[in-house]
């Protein structure tokens, strides 16, 4: 199935069709998904309170689900009490963002995408720019595997990327089989170069 949001033209009381799209970004958390979904994201800045949590999306190997800009979109939260980041993922599969710039206006410390509460796995970011943040770029408190971050930029951060091993007595946080490809990081004076618990090379 394919799904529209546009913040020019859309209704969110519409049913997200290309003839009748949606109108706020908040659509996302929204939608059933199912393998091979497409949704589209018309060019626009989309300004929203809060944070898009994406919980239990799954596609699979063969149809991943796919959250698409159409153009130059941009997706910026403020601060509001209880988040953390922009964009979270909780238990979700086979999953790929591709296009977006992500980025937060407030005083709180927000993470553009994170792993949270529940581990997720085939995690991918496609020509996304994360900016513009008083936290990590992509990170997590929950574990993630296979999560692919491909041609994309990392600006003004205090830290780019962490995937890297926690543990203590309540948890144990690990990230295994990542990778990043051909990206870009502009003042992250604190991104890791080192390498995490599972020898996975954060630079």
């Amino acid at each position: 199935t394919h799904y529209w949001i546009d913040g020019k033209n859309g209704n969110d009381e519409n049913n997200g069709t290309k003839e009748k799209p949606w109108r706020s970004i908040l659509q996302l958390e929204s939608i059933k998904y199912k393998p091979g979904d497409l949704v589209h994201i018309m060019t626009g800045q989309y300004n929203f309170k809060g944070m898009i949590a994406l919980n239990g999306v799954s596609g699979n190997e063969k149809a991943w689900v796919c959250i698409q800009a159409e153009g130059a979109v941009t997706i910026k939260s403020a601060d509001s009490k209880g988040c953390s980041s922009v964009i979270m993922f909780l238990d979700c599969h086979y999953i790929v963002i591709k296009g977006i710039t992500v980025t937060h206006e407030g005083e709180n410390d927000i993470m553009g995408f994170r792993f949270w509460s529940k581990p997720s796995d085939h995690v991918a970011l496609e020509g996304c720019t994360i900016k513009n943040l008083k936290s990590n770029g992509f990170g997590g408190s929950a574990n993630g595997n296979h999560i692919i971050v491909n041609k994309c930029i990392f600006s003004n951060l205090p830290l780019g990327i962490y995937w890297g091993y926690y543990e203590d007595e309540h948890r144990k946080i690990y990230f295994d089989s990542c990778k990043i490809i051909n990206s870009l990081f502009i003042d992250c004076p604190k991104t890791d170069s080192a390498e995490t618990g599972y020898g996975i090379p954060i630079k």
